[in-house]
């Protein structure tokens, strides 16, 4: 009977201390950078600060200025007042599934690479 008890305490302790705060940030964007002009962070991700910022229009578009958590530079977002959606680009892996289509393909338009 004391091994039973000793066993469910420990189990109860393992319960009791292992429980973590396993939420979503609370404040924060993540985000691609696409600033061209930046080589350093193009294409890395960034932490955007929404608790405070700044929000304007022109009519067409909605600009959203935050801060980047890792720096404290302003960053600008713009969405497009309406309906809108990401487009994603097609996967060149899935056009053609081996070489030979996609020579046939070249091919159509009288452009393509022939073999002498």
């Amino acid at each position: 009977m004391k091994k039973y008890i000793s066993i469910y305490l420990l189990m109860l302790m393992g319960f009791v201390f292992s429980q973590c705060e396993c939420s979503e940030p609370i404040n924060k964007w993540f985000k691609y950078s696409n600033d061209i002009d930046s080589e350093e962070t193009y294409g890395k991700l960034i932490t955007l600060d929404m608790s405070s910022g700044y929000a304007e229009t022109d009519g067409i578009v909605i600009y959203l200025v935050v801060r980047d958590y890792s720096n404290g530079e302003w960053v600008t977002i713009g969405f497009p007042m309406g309906y809108w959606e990401a487009w994603l680009p097609e996967d060149e892996t899935k056009k053609f599934i081996n070489l030979e289509e996609y020579l046939k393909s070249m091919n159509r338009n009288n452009n393509g690479i022939e073999k002498k």
